[in-house]
């Protein structure tokens, strides 16, 4: 389980870690923010607009650097069970 777990949480964040630089390198632009993407099986509009393009390609590459490293943390705990 904890093997199924890890990677399957590094295959999230491999899949986030390229929508967010395909985000974050999308050519067009919008200025009005009236046309846009759809991204994560089109349930989320993302206007083409320098900053929300930005903002969402930083974030979603941010959460799947985060997904990837979650494997690889590892928070010591003392004897009788506290961080």
């Amino acid at each position: 389980m904890k093997l199924a777990f890890k990677l399957l949480s590094v295959m999230l964040g491999l899949f986030l870690i390229y929508d967010g630089y395909s985000i974050y390198t999308f050519t067009a632009r919008s200025p009005d923010g009236s046309m846009g993407i759809r991204r994560l099986f089109d349930n989320l509009f993302i206007p083409a607009t320098d900053f929300h393009l930005h903002t969402y390609g930083i974030s979603f590459f941010l959460v799947g650097v985060l997904f990837v490293l979650i494997p690889v943390i590892r928070i010591k705990q003392n004897a009788n069970g506290e961080l």
